[in-house]
């Protein structure tokens, strides 16, 4: 039995899908959101700093 992806043009075969580039969300907000104050202050540069260690 083969795998299928769901891709946006519909179900493919997993040997067919090729090379594809990995998709990471490293920051789950984005800068100066105002919607949640749970979140507190956001800094953009330190944010930047822990991602990239």
């Amino acid at each position: 039995m083969s795998k299928t992806i769901n891709t946006v043009l519909g179900p493919i075969k997993a040997e067919d899908l090729g090379k594809t580039l990995m998709h990471e969300h490293l920051i789950y907000r984005f800068c100066e959101f105002q919607g949640d104050s749970t979140w507190g202050s956001f800094d953009k540069l330190n944010c930047i700093k822990e991602n990239m260690k």
